[in-house]
């Protein structure tokens, strides 16, 4: 790690070489309930100080280097397919969907030592995150733009290119964050659609709908679908029959 400042340092350990935090599941042993990915991968080095800034090995003779893949989302949400009445109703139609984030796992053999041990290293890999995924551990992901927590495990994909002779150098991790909280679930549909599931009355023109005002004496029914429209006449239901 020489000739690279602390904070270069530090940051390559958090956006490259360890962005993925392993939380719950198998790491109810450890302090805190979390284990950095580095910790799997790197199992003998780990120990000899590698994130505590001790003199063990080089950043660039790590097993595995990371990268977030382009299609990351940082929101999403679903809109209706049926017509509305205005832009303000069509800007309140939507629905919270949840994000995903790709992150590439880069990890060829570098020397003959570790064309033999990659195997080794890679099943034990995968044996713990398949472990950790079934006892119901989460995921926390570190990107440039945002840190994704609460994140469940997708897929693990074989994407490698044919720009080296190597085979299976390259991995795809996908990892969903869906609506877990309760405050999530609540934030779900936005202050419209919230509003007609309550059984709210809308009586705001700018919203979509017939509005009505009700009187002892019957009701009386305005056209008020589109806002800006004025009736050329008012019709009044009352006990008697229908005026005009």
């Amino acid at each position: 790690m020489s000739g690279k400042s602390a904070g270069l340092t530090a940051w390559q350990l958090l956006f490259e070489y360890s962005p993925i935090i392993l939380v719950g599941g198998v790491t109810d042993l450890f302090p805190g309930f979390m284990v950095p990915i580095i910790a799997l991968t790197e199992a003998l080095n780990f120990p000899l100080g590698i994130l505590g800034g001790g003199a063990g090995p080089s950043l660039d003779r790590m097993f595995a280097k990371y990268q977030v893949l382009h299609g990351t989302t940082l929101l999403a949400q679903e809109t209706a397919k049926y017509p509305f009445a205005n832009s303000t109703v069509a800007a309140n139609a939507v629905v919270k969907q949840p994000t995903e984030v790709s992150v590439l796992m880069i990890c060829p053999a570098q020397t003959h030592f570790s064309m033999y041990s990659k195997l080794a290293i890679m099943e034990a890999f995968t044996s713990i995150l398949d472990r950790h995924n079934l006892a119901g551990g989460t995921y926390t992901i570190a990107t440039p733009s945002q840190i994704f927590t609460n994140c469940v495990f997708r897929t693990m994909i074989d994407v490698s290119s044919g720009d080296t002779k190597q085979v299976q150098h390259a991995w795809q991790l996908v990892f969903e964050k869906p609506l877990l909280t309760l405050s999530d679930a609540e934030q779900v549909l936005n202050g419209f659609a919230s509003q007609i599931e309550r059984g709210v009355q809308l009586v705001n023109p700018a919203y979509s709908g017939l509005g009505s005002a009700v009187s002892t004496s019957g009701a009386a029914v305005a056209p008020g679908v589109i806002p800006s429209a004025v009736p050329a006449t008012s019709v009044a239901f009352g006990p008697t029959g229908i005026g005009v």
